[in-house]
């Protein structure tokens, strides 16, 4: 079996409507500006040294640099299209098709059409 990207995308909708079937897909938004993201970003870094600083092992420039890494864009969909990866991995072990770097499936989807 080597599934096509319409294959897939039917799998990942099966395995989240069997999952959650009450879950309805989020509405569009619109893009924000700098600014918001910019009060985003701020914000949740305000939330982590708030409410955790007491609770973790880590010391804050530690968590500070943790917190820079997913900031980045790129960085970001590396880790999902890993975690991608490892999720079809294990839910078709026997499909060798899947046997691909998150490296390679990222290059396919953000290469232009």
């Amino acid at each position: 079996m080597n599934p096509t990207e319409l294959q897939m995308a039917g799998y990942i909708d099966t395995l989240r409507n069997k999952q959650w079937p009450e879950i309805k897909p989020a509405a569009p938004h619109h893009a924000r500006s700098e600014e918001e993201k910019s009060e985003t970003r701020d914000r949740a870094h305000g939330l982590i040294n708030a409410r955790y600083s007491n609770y973790l092992i880590l010391k804050k420039t530690d968590m500070e640099a943790v917190f820079n890494l997913f900031q980045d864009r790129e960085g970001n969909q590396t880790l999902v299209y890993m975690l991608l990866s490892y999720l079809m991995r294990e839910f078709f072990p026997n499909e060798h098709s899947l046997n691909v770097s998150a490296a390679a499936l990222q290059k396919v989807t953000t290469s232009p059409s």
